[in-house]
């Protein structure tokens, strides 16, 4: 049910502007040049996101203000419920650069992916007009490779150590990840598929055969789930004609100390590793396998202590889990394997628990060997799948919002409130209710993030005026980019001003919209006070068309006059402001600086409150009186109680 809202504030003390016919050119305005403090309670900055992955790997992110995921049951579950901050696909290089609307009290975005090959949580960092972070593909400062404490059961080839993040020493140079393979296996066993299950590997399914004497075998990383525990990944052999019937019968040798991604730790995509054969006869390391051998895999639950550094001892909880489940306690099926049907390449994925439900992404890699030196054991295992991508977007139906439409992909949700004051250029009560307006926003884009349609969603909130006020509020973009416009409300949209074809306002640059000329008007319909507006384009981005509440403003005195705007703080006036109005009484607008509807003691002439709703003051109760933080905040230039409109009296 919508609440109807009764205009009941009078304002005491009116400002004659009539009276005033000479610009007071000697107040000070504020230092700048147009960044002077613009009371904003939001931050439209430039998101620079950069996933080190293969040529042609698009991937689907979003970004929240908090880490995404929580831990339960001992698993990384994502947190159901979290508002979104922005979201975006990648180019097929992993790249992404848009303008984005972040509020001013958050310092670090925490962007998260489902996408294999990649950390599936990073933090960026706000850096003034950026987001953004150093690469996590970056191994600077990764030195002092001085570790190799571990139980004596396990085996480092040639002396090998790590460092603090349990990254070797012997890694070998990175190899290219196919993108292909990638989406297959994401196809396979990304978050969002529902047939892991097929791909669950017998005992010794996983492992690998030498059938011709001289085999080299690189172990390649492809994926590492974010998992909370850090394990150690290695292999071992034994002869194919006698399988290990007891962990006494192999002996286990240390590929990875940490198997774990970036950030937390330091494995990446591409990592691999040359497995080793010990030659009794040389009693040495050497690369060949002999024929007749077969290797299977391993790792230990948590295995490296991030702290010591040092790879820990099996107790209840630090457990192995091998490829041949006859080794397993329970004799649990740790492993999966996901077969490319084009280029054969077997992935492997390692399940790390025992006893909770099982993605088998703990960590993922592949065998890359001469076929004729090899032979495997899936035969019963069917094949990966491709994507499915109905509408051919370039976007796979799990991350399009409109699987079935090649004109869209995905949304973003904006929504807030602005308040204005309509006694400028003169200081009026300050309540910040003369007229209040809230707005739901969602914009449309397309695979290349590309804004090709618009829903604002408009309600009057309250009409604390004595003045004839209209609203309105102007794209960044031309009147000419506006494919169509049309707006829904229960009230009759105004005739007073002129409007072209398309709905929008003549004589504007700059795409104008208006709601209403009246704002009493529109409460004494007495019917809701909602007004949507739908809006196509040919697809711009977002620094194109601006972000929400893009520049909102009203017409003060429409009955008399059109030139009167109010605007937010360093919002510039449209094209039938009457700029001679400028700088007068308490304005201390500077168009040459761009500085515009700036007061110089702390209350602005009107205030975006965003990502909630605004429990505006009650007629005649000053905005600091209302919410004791206003002060402070408005005082430290939007330093301190960035959240003050969170707090009221």
């Amino acid at each position: 049910m919508k609440t109807k809202i009764v205009s009941t504030g009078i304002i005491v003390f009116i400002a004659i502007l009539i009276g005033c016919t000479d610009k007071d050119m000697s107040k000070t305005p504020p230092p700048g040049d147009g960044n002077a403090f613009d009371y904003r309670t939001a931050n439209n900055i430039t998101a620079n996101v950069n996933y080190s992955v293969p040529e042609g790997y698009a991937l689907a992110f979003e970004a929240y203000a908090e880490d995404p995921i929580e831990i339960v049951n001992d698993e990384p579950v994502k947190k159901e419920g979290l508002k979104t901050l922005f979201k975006g696909i990648t180019d097929n290089d992993g790249n992404y650069s848009e303008l984005v609307q972040i509020p001013a009290s958050i310092k670090e975005v925490y962007l998260y992916t489902d996408a294999l090959g990649v950390p599936s949580v990073i933090k960026y960092s706000i850096n003034g007009t950026q987001v953004k972070s150093k690469s996590v593909s970056s191994r600077t400062g990764e030195t002092d490779y001085i570790y190799s404490t571990r139980p004596s059961e396990l085996k480092i080839v040639n002396d090998g150590k790590w460092n603090v993040k349990g990254v070797p020493n012997y890694l070998g140079a990175p190899k290219n990840v196919s993108s292909d393979g990638l989406k297959m296996v994401n196809s396979s066993l990304g978050t969002k598929s529902d047939n892991v299950d097929n791909y669950i590997a017998e005992s010794g399914e996983a492992n690998i055969n030498i059938v011709k004497d001289g085999a080299i075998i690189d172990l390649v990383v492809v994926h590492n789930s974010g998992n909370t525990v850090t394990n150690t990944m290695g292999y071992y052999y034994y002869d194919s004609q006698k399988p290990p019937r007891s962990v006494e019968d192999i002996q286990k040798i240390v590929l990875f100390p940490n198997a774990t991604f970036a950030p937390k730790a330091g494995l990446q995509l591409g990592d691999n590793v040359r497995l080793k054969y010990w030659d009794e006869a040389t009693q040495s390391w050497i690369d060949q396998f002999p024929k007749g051998i077969t290797i299977g895999w391993f790792i230990l639950v948590g295995g490296f202590n991030s702290t010591s550094y040092a790879i820990s001892q099996p107790d209840t909880w630090k457990v192995y889990a091998y490829s041949n489940t006859e080794l397993n306690d329970l004799q649990r099926k740790h492993n999966v394997i996901v077969r490319d049907p084009n280029t054969k390449i077997r992935y492997i994925g390692f399940e790390d628990k025992n006893f909770h439900q099982a993605d088998y992404r703990d960590f993922i890699f592949y065998i890359e060997a001469d076929p004729s030196y090899v032979e495997y054991n899936d035969d019963n295992i069917p094949d990966g799948k491709d994507l499915t991508d109905s509408d051919g977007d370039g976007v796979p139906d799990v991350d399009d919002e409109f699987p079935d439409d090649p004109l869209l992909a995905y949304t973003i949700k904006y929504n807030g409130t602005v308040a204005f004051e309509d006694i400028w250029p003169y200081q009026g009560d300050y309540d910040m209710n003369d007229v209040v307006m809230e707005y739901n926003t969602i914009h449309y884009l397309n695979a290349r993030n590309l804004i090709v349609k618009v829903k604002d969603v408009w309600t009057l909130k309250n009409n604390g005026a004595q003045y004839t006020n209209g609203f309105a509020y102007q794209y960044e973009t031309s009147s000419s980019m506006i494919r169509s416009m049309n707006i829904t409300s229960d009230y009759t949209i105004p005739t007073r001003f002129s409007l072209n074809s398309k709905g929008l306002e003549n004589n504007q640059t700059k795409a104008t919209i208006i709601l209403f000329d009246d704002a009493e008007d529109v409460v004494k319909t007495g019917k809701d006070m909602v007004f949507t507006v739908e809006t196509t384009l040919g697809g711009m981005k977002s620094s194109e068309l601006g972000l929400p509440p893009y520049n909102p403003f009203i017409i003060v005195e429409s009955d008399k006059q059109r030139g009167r705007e109010v605007h937010l703080p360093n919002h510039k006036p449209t094209d039938l402001m009457d700029m001679s109005l400028l700088h007068y009484g308490h304005d201390l607008s500077e168009p040459a600086k761009g500085l515009y509807f700036i007061s110089n003691n702390y209350f602005p002439f009107a205030i975006h409150i965003v990502g909630t709703s605004f429990d505006f003051p009650k007629e005649g109760q000053r905005i600091d009186e209302a919410f004791p933080q206003y002060t402070r905040w408005a005082t430290s230039n939007g330093t301190e109680n960035l959240e003050w409109y969170k707090h009221k009296k």
